[in-house]
């Protein structure tokens, strides 16, 4: 059994805050989809122009990732 890569989220921002990043490492799933809502209202709260959700690094994304996905859009807009 291979071992999962641990999860990770960061929030950033450019120097004018016009986009805001978030990025992900690890799996997305019911146990680490919180931690990203958390993230989102943290990267969403300055009402930047651009919002960039960075799965680079993702493995494995289960129904509620891609709900959380849909959901960021939708805000995002």
């Amino acid at each position: 059994m291979r071992d999962r890569p641990a999860f990770n989220v960061e929030v950033g921002a450019d120097r004018d805050g016009a986009v805001a990043t978030v990025t992900v490492t690890g799996d997305i799933d019911l146990a680490s989809v919180g931690r990203l809502e958390r993230a989102r209202e943290r990267a969403l709260s300055p009402n930047p122009g651009l919002l960039v959700v960075d799965l680079r690094r993702v493995r494995f994304i289960d129904s509620s990732g891609l709900k959380f996905l849909i959901e960021t859009d939708r805000l995002a807009r």
